[in-house]
């Protein structure tokens, strides 16, 4: 068996962001292949439109059509959109854990989003009223 090593992905936000946000499309893209990566940067993933195998870190499971996803910085991870799985349409957004400054997230009411960055080192799923609504802005930032 020939062991695969998770190769880092740059991720570079245009000029003047401090985050970024793109969508992909299954065979519009680089990302059509899936590939087993990493990346400094906290990610967020919607599936906009399709299904197929979700592979994060030592989880396996299967994801579909507006499922919600936060994998952590260095969190090993296969891409979503591919022309293998069936998912058709993905938007992501990846940010530094510090994209609003070094401090921001040390200040008392950003507790609970700290502790949220924190969690997604070992990837979260969102389910209900949580991955509709960021799902329906996320949709929104591209129409």
């Amino acid at each position: 068996m020939i062991k695969q090593y998770p190769q880092l992905e740059k991720i570079e936000p245009s000029f003047g962001n401090s985050f970024s946000l793109r969508k992909f499309e299954a065979g519009l893209t680089e990302n059509s292949v899936p590939r087993w990566h990493f990346h400094p940067e906290i990610e967020i993933v919607y599936i906009e439109n399709g299904s197929g195998k979700r592979h994060i870190g030592n989880h396996i499971s299967q994801y579909y059509t507006g499922d919600l996803i936060m994998v952590g910085p260095n969190l090993p991870h296969y891409g979503f959109t591919d022309r293998f799985s069936g998912t058709k349409t993905e938007i992501i957004v990846q940010m530094k854990e510090d994209f609003l400054g070094k401090h921001f997230f040390q200040k008392i009411e950003m507790t609970s989003i700290a502790r949220l960055f924190e969690k997604s080192k070992s990837g979260l799923s969102f389910s209900g009223n949580t991955k509709d609504e960021v799902g329906q802005r996320l949709e929104s930032l591209f129409i």
